[in-house]
Formats: structure tokens, sequence, C-alpha cells
């Protein structure tokens, strides 16, 4: 409409034309994010190989943010056992022998905390890592078999 007006002037018209041009531009660009956006929204999905999925923790359809928990999944390829000790049994601990249930079962410590354990005060942590067994969260007995000089 502005182009057929005559009180208008050249520059006036060529301002409105490029605002114009401007406007489906950008309407265009957002249409093409707005379709991006939705086709990567209908294929995600979530992976876990390897994990043992406990727990789902959204629903299907469910609107969550970055850093919202979506499943509880643990890592059953390994085992790890978690024992407090003395702090006169923390030294040499880190090159001992593991026994469990008095055999020898292929753990090895994996962490020593040298500083005691807030629940357990007068205990040091001790994180040993191993095969996985048969059967998870069991109670077991541990030995450290340490090499005597």
């Amino acid at each position: 409409k502005v182009e057929r007006m005559s009180t208008k002037t050249q520059y006036e018209k060529d301002a409105e034309k490029v605002t114009m041009l401007t406007t489906a531009n950008t309407l265009a660009d957002l249409r093409y994010k707005t379709a991006l956006l939705k086709d990567t929204l209908e294929n995600k999905t979530i992976g876990a190989k390897g994990l043992f999925i406990s727990a789902i923790q959204v629903e299907e359809g469910s609107y969550v943010t970055v850093g919202t928990p979506l499943i509880t999944a643990y890592d059953v390829s390994a085992a790890r056992i978690t024992v407090f000790v003395k702090r006169e049994d923390l030294a040499g601990i880190e090159n001992a022998r593991v026994l469990v249930n008095g055999k020898e079962s292929g753990f090895n410590v994996d962490k020593v905390w040298h500083v005691a354990d807030t629940e357990y005060l007068s205990s040091y942590r001790v994180e040993l890592k191993g095969p996985a067994p048969e059967r998870f969260s069991d109670v077991v007995q541990v030995e450290f078999l340490k090499e005597i000089k």
C-alpha cells in the first residue's frame, strides 16, 4: 500500500520495504527453528547401555529442566565394597591383598580416605573395586593381608 502512495518519499517506501522483508525473514527463521525443535523433542530417547535401571523419575510427557534426574541407574559391570577401618589399619592398606568371605576375590583397594568419616567419626573409609557378583547388596566379610617387612 505504501508503494502506491504519492505522499511518501522513495526513502520512506524503501524503509518500509526493508522492514517488511526483515520481518518476513525473521518469521521464516522462527518457523524453521520451531520445526527443528519439534523434531528434536519428538526424537528424544534415554539410553542406558550396560546399566541397571531401578527407577524412572519422570513420566512420559512431563516437562523437565536441565539437571532434573530422569532415571536411577546402576553400573552392574563391577562391584564396590565400602569398609571403615581404624587409623592404625590405614598403613600399607593400598598394597594389601583383599580377601572377601575368606577367599581371594579379585577385589583391589580403589580409594582410601585419609580424613575421618563424618558419620563414623573414628573410622576411615576404604573403597574396594572388583568383579560383578551374582547378586548385589550382600553383607560380606573383608580381610586385608598386608606384607610384613
